[in-house]
């Protein structure tokens, strides 16, 4: 594909987007299809060659669009779909034509620079303290600086209350949350095992019984 036809294609995929989301309400939220019916309308074998423009919009027709969830229909309230915006998606375009490794600020000065900011924007709009501006880079520049434990200690919510195990977790409560950064499963593990064995000295000396277990998102 060169350059041209890039341009061609893609003026005709974002027709095909913007009408797909017009006409959102007229789909039924789930699919319909059963098990297998998808893969019976693809060949066995790979092609010999690819399809142009006409083919892979009949394809996106008749064999994807029958086996899609419309996660961004109006009936659909399971998640907000906000990452597949019309900006989203246009963001989506730029990021991939640029194709950034943005994995340090060498790789990209403005991947770097720009999302600092704009999380900093993100911190001031939630009203968040200034206590939760920065990156682990500041703290890590190397593996030779590991292990690094950090922690932060905040009030935490839940919307009602819900016995767990004999633990009763109200609306408000005070929890600290630890993160360590290790070279390995090995590192990992010591990491582990000191905080455990420091945690059960504390509870010890304040004259606490503990019973460590395994950590669960209910």
């Amino acid at each position: 594909m060169n350059n041209d036809e890039f341009r061609e294609l893609g003026h005709h995929f974002i027709d095909w987007v913007a009408d797909y989301r017009a006409s959102l309400p007229l789909f039924p939220v789930m699919s319909s299809s059963k098990p297998g019916e998808i893969r019976a309308k693809l060949s066995k074998v790979p092609p010999l060659q690819g399809e142009g423009l006409g083919g892979i919009l009949k394809d996106l027709d008749a064999t994807v669009m029958p086996g899609i969830t419309h996660w961004n229909h109006s009936g659909f309230f399971a998640y907000f779909p906000s990452n597949t915006s019309y900006a989203s998606i246009l963001a989506d375009i730029v990021a991939s034509g640029l194709g950034v490794q943005g994995m340090s600020w060498q790789t990209s000065p403005a991947a770097t620079e720009v999302e600092e900011v704009v999380m900093e924007w993100l911190r001031q709009m939630l009203g968040l303290s200034e206590a939760f501006t920065g990156v682990i880079r500041s703290i890590i520049s190397s593996y030779r600086d590991l292990p690094v434990n950090v922690y932060q200690i905040n009030t935490k919510f839940r919307d009602e209350i819900r016995p767990r195990f004999g633990v009763i977790r109200s609306k408000e409560f005070i929890m600290k949350d630890a993160y360590s950064f290790d070279m390995n499963e090995e590192g990992l593990e010591k990491s582990y095992q000191a905080m455990r064995s420091t945690y059960r000295r504390i509870f010890e000396r304040c004259g606490i019984d503990t019973i460590p277990v395994e950590a669960d998102t209910g």
